[in-house]
Order: structure tokens, then sequence, then C-alpha cells
């Protein structure tokens, strides 16, 4: 049975602003946020779509004569990317501190 991210948000949960995205949101919210991220790409699908992103952003390289502008959009996709691959790290290093506090 595929597990389901928690409720997206609790009552009364104090604003933080994401190291990963820069948007304030609740502590709790932004840990649903980085579970669902995890979660959507740990299936080898998942895995295989992270890849593809991988190729398109962080390993393209730009021509000599890209504009300011694809240069920009370029970065930004990169950005995105990088944060999704930080929130699945994110993740997984929380789940290995939670089972080897329970061993």
């Amino acid at each position: 049975m595929a597990r389901t991210p928690r409720n997206l948000q609790r009552e009364g949960d104090a604003a933080i602003t994401s190291n990963y995205d820069g948007v304030r949101r609740s502590g709790q919210l932004e840990d649903n946020i980085t579970e669902m991220v995890a979660l959507a790409f740990a299936s080898p699908v998942g895995q295989q779509a992270l890849d593809y992103l991988r190729s398109v952003t962080l390993h393209r390289i730009s021509a000599p004569g890209a504009t300011d502008a694809e240069l920009r959009e370029l970065e930004g996709q990169r950005r995105l990317v990088a944060g999704l691959i930080a929130r699945i790290r994110a993740y997984d290093n929380r789940r290995k501190a939670v089972t080897a506090k329970e061993d």
C-alpha cells in the first residue's frame, strides 16, 4: 500500500521561511511538502522523471550567444530542480535519523 502525506497544514503552527523556495509557511506544512516531493519521486518512474529534469536543467549547457532572458530562465529551472532534490535528500536524512534513533 502506498504511503500518503499527512494533512497539509495543522492549525497553530508558527510560520517559517522555507530554505528551499523562500516562501513563508508553517513548519508542519513545510515538512509535509518535503514529504510529498520525496514520495512523488520515490518510485522507479519518479526517479526517471527526476533524471529527465536533471538532464534538461542541471546538466544543460547554454550556447555562448544565449540571451540574458534565456540564462535567467534556465537558472530558474535549475533552482527549482535543485530544490526538489534538496527536499528529497532532507526527507531521506530525516528518515535515516528516525530509524537510527529507534535502534
